[in-house]
């Protein structure tokens, strides 16, 4: 075999050996994934890395990828130990993407394990195929739809998961499994007008491409006479790896003697890039060859003294190794700086704004669910049916009475969620429902004004003024040791706005766990402290207010603050000198639990009050907290909000920041769901620890933690094991959390005491044993306990072999989708679906929810506040737009019903220009041009709102006639409004004429010569009621 690629890291005796059938013995993980790399080019050929069991196969692809993810390849077992039917996309996108790169002779590493690569699961007749798309080219649509077909996707009225394609008139849409975003093609006739890459959950365009390349494979014939991976490749070179007590092995299955390079990690134990350096540089005294191992820039190499470094190679490891036999020395710039670039197999690219998906809609409901009509009630939804022509929504009523609802009143209807009960199907005709809604109604008037006092300081003026923002804020945005996120210093910007107006702030951040909230209420308590006033940030747990004890005396103190804590972490001496310093006022900060609730607690000169994971406090302590915020300045970090806080963003009540922009070293944590199996346990964490990463076993029964623990101990005597849960005395639950906080342990077996605080860089896996039991949100925490630093984090959902309710496989599956960073805020509004709504505003309002829905109810207490917000007591509506016109969307342009149903229900829901521009941008993008009726469906929407604010109760356009029907308004207004229109000209208006109009109300008759025009009339018609100019 030629070799032309001399070895950097290793050297070419020890390739050759290898294919010598010599066995290399004594490698660490970080030195075999630099091994494997080096041997690629070595050989030039690719090459199987075949270990033992799956688990095992997955822990040495995992570190490979993060070295370099071009290289590697895993391919899984199909089916595999602990696997759960409908949890298995991940398993075949692997193997696809393996299927079709190992068909060419690119040199790949293909790891898997002998089952995985042996097992016959190709046709052996499977012949390859290209196809290649390119703008300007000339292909047939049906011919490419044929392809696709032929080579195993399966047909959809929407591509939104891997192996399937859609064609929408000359739009084709195709999800390669072995690709991260599915791709459009737009086609003029038979020409491709262009090429995206688009976002699979929104269907946005998120990025143009100009050729693009598909490859697959055509079965020829159906047959049973199957091939494995390995006689499928284009190579046959086998290597067996092995682990014992973490040194690993490679070699052939020939292999009679062995070569032992004696590679261990190298212990660095400096805090500082400069002190590490050191450390090493007196390490590889006695050492030849020292190798570089960092990104393309390698910066961090300036710490050490020039010609330090024989060579430099561009990749990722965990850890420093070395080797004294062979005089070797490898240098891992993220132990030097804690900082790589990573990456994520599957993650997609994202547009630059999130579509947020509107849940009211009825389009994600089934048949047999119950929907809201808020003029009919409760009823059971039929799904959708043509009469007359017209397609519409069918709702079934008490007595089988039916209702058809036309889809452009589609807005009209929602999905009913209550407290999680049926609710009763109300009866047409019968008085009940609108006396339900009445009661409802009511209900709404009267929390209105308490909930406007209680949750929103808009009316209240700040007694005091803070400090406007001086070179002091610069020397602490200055010493903050990261890159600001786009949307985090927006979220920044906007609480300065708020401590700069007259009233005190009442704002919610919601961010993903990780995304930089804490640094927020970092930068208000320095501008509260500027202005004299303390701040208090309040914490649902023990843990919690510790780690941000620390965070703030980190950053504050420095800058001459005084940082207090109170929990139970603190003997009572020490919170009884903590009590009397604030009293005395030589406290800025107060960090702590619902201790500082407590009457014995004196808040004197309160200016900011910042409450971290609103939803773990309990009524009671809302309460209190409720008495607290009145005329304070109030901060909500969170990143699952609760229903409660979540719907006063939706109807106004709280100013809304959502963080969607991760920090620039984390990505998406890789989310499995599988069968409890202890060997699955043990190989995932051996896999951790060989990473020198940490690990979290949550096991939520209290009675079985110390059980847990020793058996992990017995499995992992070399390494530590701890336990922790809220029954143990607050002195032990200290010790251990501080020592798993400061790497001293290695895996902690905990109950959900870790759902908030703990951020632990290092801590990277994390096993949820009985995850069907854990409430969505509650799992969405806690899964945001690892993949806080650079390296790529894991989530091991475990559930055992029993028949899932349908409920915990919804929670289970809406995780495991919801990997995007920065989901928090759908996975609330999930969760509210899944749990029901409850008794959201408080106990006495649930009856009412239960009753009309929630979203009704949010619907009435909305109005209700714009109505006591409002200076006159009116509420402006949309008026009623009729019209001869057939405005529909039709089947031929989005053939998929769920998604027609939507757009009628985004459409007839929007409340702005710029909510209608970008539904007609996504229809534009997604299903090619807007025909006419649908484009004069969303004109009717945009007239509705720009007369909004007008006095105008009805539009009827006809023919030839367009029919405005006026309220009673302002005398004065009123004339000036009859004699613009005396005055008013159009190129399409004849002639106006004036009508008393049933109800006794004024109709404004305007006889048009062409109905082309009649929605440009319109649009300049309603500046004659812009309000008249005094001045």
């Amino acid at each position: 075999m030629k070799h032309q690629n001399q070895g950097v890291l290793f050297t070419n005796q020890v390739h050759e050996s290898l294919i010598s059938n010599i066995k290399i013995t004594g490698l660490t993980i970080d030195s075999l994934v630099l091994f494997l790399k080096e041997h690629l080019s070595f050989i030039n050929s690719g090459f199987f890395v075949q270990l033992e069991q799956d688990e095992q196969s997955f822990g040495v692809y995992g570190s490979c990828l993060e070295h370099c993810d071009q290289s590697f390849l895993y391919y899984p077992e199909t089916g595999g130990k602990g696997f759960v039917q409908g949890f298995e996309t991940d398993s075949v996108r692997f193997q696809k993407e393996a299927i079709i790169k190992l068909s060419t002779s690119v040199p790949y590493c293909c790891i898997g394990s002998e089952k995985s690569l042996n097992e016959r699961s190709i046709e052996k007749k499977a012949e390859k195929t290209t196809s290649t798309f390119s703008v300007g080219d000339v292909l047939d649509i049906g011919l490419v739809s044929e392809f696709l077909f032929d080579v195993g996707y399966k047909k959809s009225e929407i591509a939104n998961e891997p192996g399937v394609y859609s064609l929408r008139g000359d739009v084709l849409d195709v999800f390669p499994y072995h690709f991260k975003n599915p791709f459009r093609v737009s086609f003029e006739f038979d020409k491709i007008e262009n090429i995206s890459l688009y976002n699979p959950n929104t269907q946005i365009s998120i990025k143009p491409i100009k050729t693009l390349k598909l490859d697959d494979f055509k079965n020829l014939s159906k047959t049973v006479d199957n091939i494995s991976l390995i006689k499928h490749s284009f190579f046959d070179i086998v290597y067996i790896v092995s682990c014992f007590n973490g040194v690993y092995s490679i070699s052939n299955k020939d292999a009679k003697e062995s070569l032992d390079l004696a590679f261990s990690t190298v212990d660095v134990y400096g805090k500082t890039p400069t002190e590490k350096a050191k450390e090493i540089e007196h390490f590889g005294e006695t050492i030849d060859k020292k190798v570089f191992i960092g990104g393309q820039t390698q910066k961090s190499a300036s710490h050490f003294k020039e010609g330090f470094f024989l060579d430099a190679v561009v990749g990722s490891i965990s850890r420093c190794v070395a080797s004294e036999s062979t005089s070797t020395l490898f240098v891992s710039e993220s132990e030097i700086i804690s900082k790589r670039k990573t990456s994520d197999r599957w993650a997609p690219l994202q547009e630059d704004k999130r579509v947020v998906i509107d849940r009211n809609s009825i389009s994600n409901i089934n048949h047999g669910d119950f929907v809201v009509h808020r003029d009919f009630g409760i009823g059971v939804y039929l799904g959708v049916r043509e009469r007359n022509g017209k397609e519409v929504v069918s709702i079934e009523y008490q007595d089988a009475a039916l209702v058809y609802v036309s889809l452009d009143q589609v807005n009209l209807v929602h999905k009913y969620i209550g407290a999680g009960k049926a609710p009763k199907v109300s009866r047409l005709g019968s008085k009940r429902w609108g006396a339900e809604v009445a009661r409802a109604k009511k209900a709404a008037e009267d929390i209105a004004i308490d909930v406007l006092r209680g949750y929103s300081n808009k009316n209240i003026l700040r007694p005091f003024e803070y400090a406007k923002e001086n070179d002091l804020d610069n020397i602490l945005s200055r010493s903050f040791s990261f890159i600001e996120t786009p949307d985090q210093k927006k979220a920044i910007n906007k609480v300065y706005s708020d401590m700069n107006k007259p009233s005190p702030m009442d704002r919610l951040i919601c961010g993903d766990v990780g995304f930089g909230k804490t640094e927020i209420a970092i930068r208000a308590i320095f501008k509260a402290y500027l202005s004299d006033r303390l701040s208090v940030f309040l914490c649902p747990t023990t843990i919690l207010a510790d780690q941000h004890y620390m965070t703030c005396h980190d950053r504050l103190t420095s800058l001459g603050l005084s940082v207090g804590l109170l929990s139970r972490f603190k003997s009572k001496a020490q919170q009884t000198q903590i009590i009397k310093d604030l009293f005395n006022r030589k406290i800025d900060v107060l960090v702590g639990t619902h201790r500082i609730l407590s009457k014995d607690i004196v808040l004197t000169n309160l200016g900011l009050l910042i409450i971290d994971e609103e939803h773990r406090f309990g009524v009671k302590d809302k309460e209190t907290i409720r008495r607290i915020r009145e005329g304070v300045d109030v901060l909500t970090l969170t990143a699952t909000p609760i229903p409660r806080t979540l719907q006063q963003s939706l109807v106004g009540l709280k100013d809304v920041s959502i963080m969607l922009t991760p920090p620039e070293t984390r990505k998406p944590i890789i989310t499995f769901v599988k069968y409890f199996d202890w060997s699955l346990v043990f190989s995932r964490i051996e896999f951790e620890l060989s990473r020198s990463g940490q690990v979290y076993f949550l096991n939520n029964d209290i009675s079985t933690i110390p059980s847990t623990v020793d058996r992990l101990r017995k499995r992992f005597p070399n390494n530590r094991i701890a336990g922790a849960s809220g029954k143990m005395s607050s002195k032990d639950l200290e010790v251990v959390v501080l020592a798993f906080f400061n790497g001293e342990v290695d895996v902690l077996v905990c109950t959900t005491i870790i759902e908030s605080g703990l951020d632990v860089t290092n801590a990277n896996s994390i096993i949820i044993r009985d995850a069907q039991n854990l409430g969505l949100a509650q799992l969405y925490q806690i899964r945001g306990r690892v993949g806080r630093g650079y390296k790529q984090g894991y989530c091991h959902l475990l559930i055992p072999k029993k028949p899932l309710e349908r409920s915990a496989f919804k929670r289970l599956r809406s995780l495991e989708q919801n990997t995007a960073l920065g989901s928090g805020y759908n996975i609330s509004m999930e969760d509210l679906e899944i749990r029901g709504a409850g008794s959201i505003f408080g106990h006495k309002q649930s009856g009412h929810i239960t009753t009309v829905g929630f979203q009704m109810y949010c619907d009435l207490l909305s109005i209700e506040i714009q109505r006591t917000k409002s200076e006159d007591g009116v509420v402006q509506k949309a008026p009623n737009v009729t019209t001869s016109f057939q405005l529909d969307i039709s089947s031929d342009y989005i053939e998929n019903m769920s998604l027609r149903i939507d757009y009628y229900y985004r459409i007839g829901s929007a409340t702005s220009v710029e909510q209608l521009n970008k539904v007609e941008k996504e229809l534009l993008d997604v299903f090619g041009p807007i025909p006419d009726k649908t484009r004069k469906l969303l004109l009717v929407t945009s007239l509705k709102n720009r007369y909004r604010s007008t006095p105008v109760s009805q539009i009827d356009i006809q023919d030839g006639v367009l029919k405005i029907v006026v309220q009673p308004f302002n005398e004065k207004e009123q004339l000036v409004f009859l004699s613009r229109v005396g005055i008013y000209k159009h190129k399409a208006l004849e002639s106006v004429r004036f009508k008393e109009v049933s109800g006794g109300l004024l109709g404004v008759f305007l006889n048009i010569s062409d109905s082309g025009d009649v929605f440009d009339l319109l649009s300049d018609f309603v500046h004659l009621f812009d309000p008249i100019d005094t001045a």
